[in-house]
């Protein structure tokens, strides 16, 4: 599950929804740390469409929990982004929920995101 979320992050960074895109179900649903809620459709789009830019991101503190066919991890993304003044880091602690499918394998589907204060 480790491997998922990194790449899923690795693709974030590239602006790569369609790669995202292939790891969510599609009914896949996620609530961003401005509490906004999203479709599979609008976090593609939002990743595609994303104007940061990127000097490094990564997740730790991964911390997996298998229920049978379903897996609930926890992570906390810190991404570090130019800005006009120098650079900045954020830091989010996020969940998502992970279903195995026999047809598909592991598809995500929901997620949730919360920015960490400094």
């Amino acid at each position: 599950m480790n491997a998922l979320e990194n790449a899923w992050g690795a693709a974030s960074i590239r602006r790569d929804g369609a790669t995202v895109g292939r790891m969510l179900s599609p009914d896949f649903t996620f609530v961003d740390a401005d509490g906004k809620f999203r479709t599979k459709a609008q976090l593609i789009a939002a990743i595609n469409n994303d104007t940061a830019q990127y000097v490094s991101g990564a997740n730790t503190a991964l911390s997996p929990r298998v229920h049978g066919g379903t897996v609930v991890i926890t992570g906390v993304w810190t991404a570090t982004v130019k800005t006009k003044s120098g650079t900045t880091e954020t830091r989010y602690r996020w969940t998502d929920t992970w279903v195995k499918s026999p047809e598909e394998g592991w598809m995500c589907i929901a997620g949730q995101s919360g920015r960490i204060a400094k």
